[in-house]
């Protein structure tokens, strides 16, 4: 959304357009088995969790499952709204897998 312009070089503060820009959002609710999520309200944070052995980002740091679970209560106590678990690997020349073994990797 462009910023209008105004004549004679009078215009409102930025931060009303920026108000209005968040104030005319589409809200959605998605229904999880946890809750709610309400998209549109805010603007939300997302954590990548990787729990690959070779993950070229962290070196299949959180390749363990205590070691994934801490990390990931950690991204949430730091604001975290989500958390993307990455279970295949993207890294370079990586194998793909089947979406069986990456479910069967999150369980």
């Amino acid at each position: 959304m462009e910023e209008p312009s105004f004549p004679q070089g009078r215009a409102p503060h930025v931060a009303f357009f920026r108000f209005l820009r968040m104030n005319s959002r589409k809200k959605f609710n998605l229904r999880l088995r946890s809750g709610k999520l309400v998209l549109g309200e805010r603007t939300l944070v997302m954590g990548v969790l990787n729990i690959t052995p070779d993950s070229f980002f962290d070196g299949g740091k959180f390749y363990a499952e205590e070691q994934a679970m801490e990390h990931a209560v950690e991204m949430e106590r730091a604001g975290a709204d989500l958390i993307d678990v990455g279970a295949e690997s993207t890294r370079p020349g990586a194998q793909g897998i089947s979406g069986e073994a990456e479910l069967r990797s999150t369980n």
